[in-house]
């Protein structure tokens, strides 16, 4: 912790995640490690912003990484090349960013081989990564003050509850989803 309590001293320090988490969403690496750099140490707000542009740079750092070099991380009859084809739009891309459970790389990999439309495909990322990094970015920031301070407040349960209808929702989604697509697999496959 009292790495973590030096690090929120310099502010800094946030913009060296920026580019760390940017750097790895575009080498499809686990840029999302980053929530446990920041949130527990720099209040929500700020949190949210910083995971949010990273999230958003490495989303379209994928995208044109995908354009000159993604036909060999992701073919087109991959799930989520055929999930984007049909879902596409900018509420699609907005619900699947915010959903958990739904893995980035894939995602900003196959908005790059079909030549989503930059503007739409950034914003989406922006904005459903940033309604998830927000949810997320309180809740751990919560949870470590319940832990110092050893008091629950309603804004902590309220955050738990958001978070359960998150994950209930994404695994409702992606179940929706597989079955979509088995069911149109089928389909043509008579």
């Amino acid at each position: 912790m009292a790495l973590g309590d030096a690090m929120a001293e310099r502010q800094w320090l946030l913009l060296v995640v920026v580019v760390a988490q940017a750097a790895l969403f575009t080498l499809a690496l686990p840029g999302s490690l980053a929530l446990w750099v920041v949130a527990p140490f720099y209040p929500p707000l700020l949190s949210t912003i910083t995971l949010t542009l990273g999230s958003t740079l490495g989303a379209v750092g994928a995208y044109h990484f995908s354009l000159h070099f993604g036909r060999a991380a992701i073919t087109p009859e991959s799930r989520w090349v055929r999930l984007l084809s049909r879902h596409g739009d900018f509420l699609s891309q907005c619900a699947v960013r915010a959903m958990p459970g739904f893995p980035h790389a894939p995602i900003n990999y196959a908005g790059g081989l079909l030549k989503l439309p930059l503007f739409s495909f950034a914003l989406a990322a922006c904005i459903g990564l940033g309604l998830k990094s927000g949810v997320y970015s309180f809740a751990v920031y919560e949870a470590v003050e319940v832990a110092e301070e050893g008091r629950i407040d309603r804004g902590a349960i309220g955050v738990v509850f958001v978070l359960f209808v998150l994950f209930l929702s994404g695994a409702a989604l992606r179940h929706w989803f597989v079955n979509r697509e088995e069911a149109e697999s089928s389909e043509q496959g008579k």
